[in-house]
């Protein structure tokens, strides 16, 4: 079903709510017949998520990817949160949902992608979601591709992902802000579990990395209790305001100027994004 307009539309009469301008000339465009031979796109977009199971205010993870079904070679654009529309639908109706993204990324990129090959061409592209799991119930996401960048003349109209459920119930694990960036209460706290001592005060800021992305620097002084030799009596840990893991980077000495680089924001938890899929053969 996918390249198909049957998708969206069971997606919007799921969710109860229209969705209007883009999303319809998106629609629209999706089921537009290309070069008059055929209505079904010559590409492929894949959805699937890390995780289906949630709790209130956990990240949703969904990894992403295109695939050109034709013969030929095909110039696309790099799934990124410029070329990818996502829309959630849930108790409430259906919204669009923006991931996190790095002012840092370069957008709009394009590439060759050969007949059967994926774009990207061998792991999947990533994209953390934080303000989509408030409130308890069953949700849908589905996202919508544009092969070109805005204002580029392409014949490939936007390609329309079969949808993907999730179900977010239990309590809450993470509390964040209405910007979807962990409180400062609940990165202290994660430190401190992490830390695994008694901690007589802490305190947090939050910082940009050199990576574009936030993080929470946590510093730590621990109890003045006799500790074991070699154990030191503060430290400082990063914390994912998106994850909600222990950054692996280490403290800085308090004279440096700049905080060290943080890792991809994916890499603290160790997501691995799924392998594309062998392509059929054309």
């Amino acid at each position: 079903m996918h390249g198909r307009c049957c998708p969206f539309w069971v997606f919007i009469r799921y969710s109860g709510f229209l969705l209007a301008g883009a999303i319809l000339l998106a629609g629209l465009g999706a089921c537009a017949r290309l070069n008059g031979e055929s209505d079904v796109s010559p590409l492929t977009f894949t959805l699937q998520l890390n995780e289906s199971n949630l709790h209130p205010n956990d990240a949703l993870i969904v990894f992403a990817w295109v695939r050109n079904l034709s013969r030929r070679t095909l110039t696309l654009q790099m799934p990124d949160a410029s070329s990818v529309e996502f829309f959630v639908s849930g108790p409430s109706g259906a919204v669009r949902a923006r991931p996190v993204v790095s002012k840092l990324e370069p957008m709009g990129l394009t590439y060759p992608v050969a007949g059967g090959h994926a774009l990207p061409e061998r792991r999947a592209r990533a994209f953390v979601f934080t303000t989509v799991t408030q409130k308890p119930g069953d949700y849908h996401i589905l996202g919508i591709y544009h092969p070109a960048p805005k204002g580029a003349v392409s014949e490939l109209a936007p390609v329309i992902s079969k949808s993907e459920a999730f179900k977010v119930e239990g309590p809450p694990r993470l509390q964040r802000d209405r910007d979807g960036i962990l409180l400062k209460e609940t990165a202290i706290e994660i430190a401190k579990r992490h830390a695994g001592r008694t901690v007589s005060s802490a305190d947090a800021l939050l910082l940009e990395a050199d990576n574009g992305f936030l993080l929470w620097r946590v510093a730590l002084a621990f109890d003045p209790q006799p500790a074991a030799a070699g154990t030191e009596a503060n430290t400082v840990l990063y914390v994912n305001p998106y994850l909600g893991g222990i950054m692996p980077i280490g403290g800085k000495p308090a004279a440096a100027k700049k905080e060290p680089a943080a890792t991809p924001l994916f890499e603290p938890i160790q997501i691995l994004p799924p392998a594309q899929q062998a392509a059929p053969a054309p």
